[in-house]
């Protein structure tokens, strides 16, 4: 997370900070290549979420625990939110549901091209203060990310407090064994692997990401870095402008499609720089034979590459 979106949540989400760093270290094929000076703060996703979830609700939200929404019909005075406890009536809803999103399908706001995304695979596991600097990610702290001659995506190390976040990803039409190419690069970290889980990540945004009475953030929009696979800023920055739009919304009674393209303005040069960087991606994807191994030449790309991330 970076020190924008701290600012948005406020000072007191420091406390719940794992470890912050000041540099971002880039490897290819295991060699050094470059590095970001960039300050980032480090969360472990269940107590960051918990967190939010009960600023919410202090400020007033309900939440519905084990409820699961299954789709939404728009009707001429209302939304109805269909859920399995039932059916939910509102004036505008908010898709926050992750990349497929079941509300963004619902209503046709969907990501077109499926190839646009990463599979990925990441684990946390518990090391040792000593394990933390042999990894080299500590004193002082900093990420790590990787990128290999037969890897279309990257690997990234991030360190907590007494853990470490491993993960590896691959594009999709690429990922092919990719826990197995997993397990071998915690093997080359010495690391050995601990409640792994998979994933999906959109590396392009969709162009609308909204339509009469709702609206999409996050993974649901695609609102994600494609360089990084990076989604708490992305998401923080389109839901406050979601949020903008939501209060005109409301307090002006129009919830249509026209009022609601607000949003698309105020998210339009987000939308455009990801696109951009989604579209290397896709190219490099579209260019290279799958199975081959990148040219000489790529080390330089990424080099270049990552000055621009």
């Amino acid at each position: 997370m970076g020190e924008s979106t701290i600012s948005i949540f406020g000072k007191e989400l420091l406390s719940l900070c794992e470890c912050h760093a000041a540099k971002n270290d880039f490897f290819f094929n295991w060699e050094r290549i470059g590095r970001i000076d960039k300050t980032e703060y480090f969360f472990k996703r269940r107590v960051l979420d918990h967190y939010l979830v009960g600023r919410a609700v202090e400020s007033g939200a309900v939440m519905r625990e084990g409820v699961q929404a299954t789709g939404v019909t728009i009707l001429k005075n209302m939304a109805v939110v269909h859920t399995t406890a039932g059916d939910f009536e509102t004036g505008i809803v908010i898709g926050a549901d992750g990349f497929g999103s079941t509300i963004g399908r619902s209503v046709g706001l969907v990501h077109r091209d499926l190839k646009c995304r990463y599979a990925s695979m990441k684990a946390e596991i518990n090391i040792t203060p000593q394990k933390g600097c042999q990894l080299g990610i500590m004193e002082p702290p900093r990420q790590q990310t990787h990128f290999f001659s037969d890897l279309m995506g990257f690997a990234w190390v991030i360190p907590n407090k007494d853990s470490v976040n491993v993960g590896y990803g691959s594009t999709v039409d690429r990922s092919q064994g990719l826990r197995e190419r997993f397990n071998r690069f915690l093997g080359h970290l010495d690391l050995q692997p601990h409640l792994v889980k998979g994933g999906q990540i959109p590396f392009m945004t969709i162009r609308q990401p909204c339509t009469e009475r709702v609206l999409l953030t996050g993974d649901a929009a695609g609102f994600v870095n494609p360089w990084s696979g990076a989604g708490i800023d992305q998401g923080v920055i389109a839901s406050e402008k979601a949020a903008i739009v939501c209060r005109e919304a409301c307090d002006s009674h129009d919830f249509s499609a026209e009022k609601m393209s607000m949003y698309q303005k105020l998210t339009e040069a987000q939308v455009r720089r990801n696109n951009w960087r989604g579209s290397w991606i896709k190219a490099l994807d579209n260019i290279f034979p799958h199975g081959a191994s990148f040219p000489s030449w790529f080390k330089l790309f990424i080099m270049w590459f990552s000055n621009l991330a």
